[in-house]
């Protein structure tokens, strides 16, 4: 079963999935985070900004790349949780007002999920953007971000489960509940 964690950024999908990986559950990191790592060393802080802001396709498609390997690396007999999903990609490009050619739109949508779990904010004023990581995103962005990523996976025909504002253990025994629930509900059919 593959379970999309997916909200605004800063929201703390990040920290659910490290907290769900240290109880031995199988996670993906967000891939995006890698990209900007390696384009911070490849062009500097400044300069990957840039070209971030100035070519939204072009990395949404490196992104593309990454998570595809990270999730072909998943053992498909156990669960897991992924941080962020590819839709997510075409969240980012529509807020960017960047054209996503069909081609595209057909890869990023080609990836089957089994559950979307939507992270609530827990205040959007109080978002850890963590900008020191290289991210770029504004709290305006951010609540754009919350209604256009529900928007995209509606739109490709994704229920979504709503994870509340709780602390992280709080939110991590939601999580497994939840995701318990939908395994029985599944084997069940």
């Amino acid at each position: 079963m593959k379970i999309v964690l997916t909200g605004a950024p800063g929201s703390g999908k990040t920290t659910l999935i490290k907290a769900l990986g240290g109880l031995g559950e199988q996670t993906v990191p967000e891939a995006a985070i890698d990209v900007i790592q390696a384009l911070v060393k490849e062009m500097g802080l400044s300069e990957q900004d840039e070209w971030r802001r100035g070519d939204p396709l072009g990395f949404q498609q490196r992104i593309y790349r990454h998570q595809t390997e990270l999730e072909a690396i998943l053992d498909p007999s156990r669960r897991s949780f992924l941080d962020r999903g590819t839709l997510d990609g075409l969240a980012y490009l529509e807020m960017f007002k960047t054209h996503a050619p069909d081609s595209f739109k057909v890869q990023l949508a080609a990836h089957h999920y089994d559950h979307i779990f939507f992270i609530e904010p827990l205040n959007l004023d109080d978002l850890d953007l963590r900008q020191e990581s290289g991210r770029n995103d504004s709290i305006e962005e951010a609540a754009k971000l919350v209604e256009l990523l529900q928007a995209v996976y509606l739109k490709n025909g994704y229920t979504i489960h709503r994870i509340p504002p709780l602390s992280v253990a709080e939110r991590v025994r939601y999580v497994l509940d939840l995701a318990n629930t939908l395994e029985r509900e599944t084997a069940s059919r």
